[in-house]
């Protein structure tokens, strides 16, 4: 409550100032100087924050009108200050869903920078901001599909970052700029397919982040930077579903770091939004991979953990769909781990329901085609269910979800995702007796287990699956077999 007051209190003190500073270059970027810094005390999403999206984003827009003026287009100090504005509007953007507008954002940001180095090219601050900034915009590009685009822009970073560094091989900072520029080209190699590369790039980042830390130990900045890293690398050695190496016990142990820096942060400053959803995504991705690696009750005990910050994250910035994305997909998880058992059965079908309704709540906006997945895999397991309980509602709602399928084929774009979404439909069709569709899908998840070319941590596993579905078909096909004979 008092870093709100003290807010308004300057924004007060700012409006006065504005009719003063018409005309006047120097106090005009003083101002959209002060403009900017309100606007990260209310919601820059990579500082402390009050969790206030939609007044930061009024703040840069202010900050924009004012360093946009005439008077101020040939002043490098400005322009510096408004590519660094767009950029942070562009961060808020892309937290918000909407990559589009955050690309946009990103793009002018890099003109201007790009601009101000040809001028300076041995600039300091630009070049960091430039690396920073190629970072941002390839993971905005990756989240639009464009994977060619999000390569250049981390090997853009990468170029600055280490400009930056062969000018001040010593300086903290721009090592990690450096750190930063490897986490943006691990983001670009997982959408190539690349997941080693990726995860190779992510040890760099954290080696580096690592050394930080430990030479800076009350630097939040650089402990979030260090989880963050370690979060990455968690995903990518067992956390991301069908598109990991397999390596459990390593993405645990990552994660378990990501957790008690996490943990640390959050008790430091429990007020920040920011460590609260840091906290958040530690715990969701640890209890991810422990569901998946059998440890059951302490894996939806982590699910739980994040899912009640996420909710108190959503009540306090409802505009945010990252915050309800997230929120829906540990919904999913926790509702699947659940059905597994007898005691939380009922439990389980009513969050696979509610994380189902929350997707297509979010279908219509930028999360769109993460939350349509998600809404097909929490109906996919509905109908599972349903078909074992013999509820005839399940043969319909599998009709729906089949359509969807072939409606959307990028829907299922990772191979592992694709494979067991087909072997599913084949089970549902099987067990309400419409032999014909079941063989039909369960051939196809055959065919996808097949040519899916699973990393070695994965292999054993994807063999496994491949003869499940196998056996599961010549079933089927033993049963129209036995039909046909019986009708001649």
């Amino acid at each position: 409550e008092a870093r709100k007051a003290i807010v308004q209190t300057a924004l007060k003190y700012l409006e006065n100032l504005r009719e003063e500073a018409e005309g006047d270059g120097a106090l005009m970027r003083e101002l959209a100087a002060a403009y900017g810094k309100i606007g990260a005390v209310r919601g820059h999403p990579l500082k402390s924050n009050l969790g206030d999206s939609k007044g930061a984003l009024e703040n840069y827009t202010q900050a924009v009108k004012l360093l946009e003026n005439s008077a101020l287009r040939d002043d490098e100090e400005s322009q510096r200050l408004l590519a660094s504005v767009y950029r942070d509007i562009g961060l808020i953007q892309r937290r918000q869903g909407e990559p589009q507008q955050a690309l946009q954002s990103y793009t002018r940001s890099r003109n201007l920078a790009a601009s101000v180095l040809e001028r300076v090219p041995k600039s300091r601050e630009t070049l960091q901001m430039m690396a920073e900034l190629e970072g941002e915009r390839g993971r905005a590009l990756t989240e639009l599909g464009d994977t060619d685009g999000a390569a250049r822009a981390a090997e853009g970073a990468m170029r600055a970052a280490q400009a930056l560094t062969n000018l001040d091989p010593g300086d903290w900072g721009h090592r990690m700029g450096l750190s930063t520029a490897y986490t943006a080209l691990a983001t670009a190699q997982i959408g190539a397919g690349r997941i080693a590369d990726a995860a190779n790039s992510y040890r760099n980042a954290v080696g580096l982040r690592e050394k930080l830390a430990s030479e800076r130990p009350n630097d939040v900045s650089i402990q979030r930077n260090l989880l963050i890293a370690y979060g990455g690398l968690g995903d990518v050695l067992g956390f991301r579903t069908g598109d990991n190496l397999g390596d459990t016990e390593g993405a645990m142990t990552a994660l378990n770091r990501s957790i008690s820096i996490a943990e640390r942060l959050h008790r430091a400053d429990p007020a920040d939004r920011r460590a609260q959803f840091d906290l958040a995504s530690a715990y969701m991705r640890l209890g991810a991979v422990m569901v998946d690696a059998g440890s059951m009750d302490a894996g939806v005990a982590k699910l739980e953990q994040a899912y009640r910050l996420l909710e108190t994250l959503r009540a306090a910035d409802s505009a945010n769909t990252l915050f309800r994305y997230n929120s829906m997909f540990v919904d999913r998880r926790i509702g699947e781990a659940l059905v597994t058992t007898e005691r939380r059965r009922r439990e389980g079908i009513a969050q696979l329901e509610r994380a189902a309704a929350e997707a297509g709540a979010l279908m219509n906006g930028a999360q769109a085609p993460g939350a349509r997945l998600n809404r097909l895999l929490s109906q996919l397991k509905l109908a599972e269910l349903r078909a074992e309980a013999g509820d005839a509602a399940a043969a319909a709602l599998a009709d729906v979800l089949a359509r969807e399928v072939i409606q959307y084929p990028s829907l299922l774009k990772a191979p592992w995702n694709r494979a067991t979404t087909y072997a599913a439909l084949g089970r549902v069709y099987g067990r309400v007796g419409r032999s014909k569709d079941a063989a039909e899908w369960l051939e196809k998840s055959v065919t996808a287990w097949r040519q899916l070319q699973a990393p070695a941590g994965l292999e054993i596993r994807r063999r496994k699956e491949l003869a499940k579905v196998e056996e599961q078909l010549a079933d089927v096909r033993v049963g129209v077999d036995r039909r046909r004979n019986s009708a001649r």
